[in-house]
């Protein structure tokens, strides 16, 4: 046989050893080397015979469709508060005898409810009085006399000038008599704002002082507060004052609630707009100072899509993205994604309002994105429209 010249010669290195350039080759080496010709062939071509397969994978997607505005359901934090409450004391000075009622006792309207020392006033509406008598006294002699010189001075028995001064005497008589009448009056009005009295019924919030205190006119001696009507006030956003309107309707957890005023100023602090709202119906008893929190409705007229939260994905500089089927005509029921860039304007719990790079009508895909990429084949089915809460409704 003839030396191998044709093949190279770190073949012969590698899978021969012991065969060299100046060799002949073995019949033993011969049939090793068939055998290996062999093998590579067909792996060869087994491998440019093989194909990869495309991997069609189903997605579900939902319509497109344009809305014109979107609702937005706030809420704001509000406060219950007692429909009246007052701080009532004297309207004058003296030494606090009588408190009738402990904190968190009920009351009813016009009852008793504290007394100021009133011996000094007592003492002085009699003295008015005995003064009031002795000038009634006066008042009637002086009467008498007008009389009987208005029928001597048409006899000439006595002067005119003794007429007049008669008749002056009657006028200043009864003008003494009406001073010390109002006199009496001031010191009944005194003896009755020695008296406090609750001006409707309610419940005592806070005492201030006790019996024995020396009170200036003015200074609190209970707070009360009305127990027949509750009340909410909820600060809101100028935007959402806008929103209501005198008389709309709210469902605050177990509470049905109007609103009968909105104040048209800005707290200082907060510079939110107090709304007040009556409560017409509780299921579980309201205490003053419960936190509550109220819904407040607001449209906003911008056209978008209503989409689900799962058919978003991150994308740059704080956009987000979607994917939209395009059939591509090859297959039936065969699509490929696109990525869209889009604006996420409102979020809800399961749902999202987007505008951006989709168009009405286009099959955007609805869950399921972290296994999929731009450009991939899928088999889209579509599912019902995105069904919206009654409180995200127009």
């Amino acid at each position: 046989m003839k030396p191998i010249k044709s093949l190279p010669r770190k073949f012969f290195v590698i899978f021969c050893p012991e065969v060299t350039l100046s060799h002949k080759i073995p019949n033993s080496h011969m049939k090793r080397l068939i055998h290996l010709f062999s093998l590579l062939a067909l792996g060869s071509a087994s491998f440019a015979a093989e194909e990869p397969e495309r991997r069609i994978l189903p997605v579900e997607t939902v319509e497109a469709v344009v809305a014109s505005q979107f609702v937005e359901t706030r809420t704001f934090l509000g406060k219950v508060e007692a429909a009246r409450s007052s701080q009532l004391g004297f309207e004058l000075a003296g030494t606090v005898t009588f408190l009738g009622f402990e904190e968190g006792e009920s009351v009813t309207a016009g009852q008793v409810i504290a007394r100021l020392d009133n011996s000094r006033l007592e003492a002085q509406r009699l003295q008015l009085q005995a003064a009031y008598e002795e000038a009634a006294s006066v008042e009637r002699l002086a009467t008498i006399t007008f009389k009987r010189f208005g029928n001597l001075v048409a006899t000439n028995s006595v002067s005119t000038q003794q007429y007049d001064e008669a008749k002056q005497k009657r006028d200043s008589a009864k003008a003494s008599l009406d001073s010390i009448q109002a006199q009496i009056q001031v010191v009944d009005v005194d003896l009755g704002k020695s008296t406090l009295k609750a001006p409707y019924a309610g419940v005592i919030s806070r005492r201030f002082m006790d019996e024995g205190t020396i009170v200036s006119p003015g200074a609190p001696i209970f707070e009360i507060l009305e127990t027949g009507e509750m009340e909410i006030r909820a600060g809101v956003s100028a935007q959402a004052a806008l929103a209501v309107k005198i008389g709309d309707k709210f469902k605050i957890g177990d509470i049905k609630a109007t609103l009968i005023r909105a104040i048209p100023m800005r707290e200082t602090r907060t510079r939110t707009i107090d709304l007040i709202l009556k409560v017409e119906s509780a299921d579980r008893p309201l205490i003053a100072g419960d936190l509550v929190e109220v819904p407040v409705r607001q449209k906003t007229n911008i056209e978008g899509f209503w989409l689900p939260r799962t058919a978003l994905t991150e994308s740059r500089r704080g956009l987000w993205a979607c994917y939209v089927a395009q059939p591509t005509g090859d297959d039936e029921g065969v699509s490929q994604l696109e990525r869209r860039q889009i604006e996420v304007l409102y979020a809800s719990t399961n749902h999202v309002y987007v505008r951006g790079a989709v168009n009405p009508g286009e099959q955007v895909v609805s869950g399921g994105l972290h296994k999929l990429t731009p450009g991939q084949h899928v088999a889209s089915r579509m599912v019902a429209q995105v069904e919206l809460p009654n409180d995200r409704k127009p």
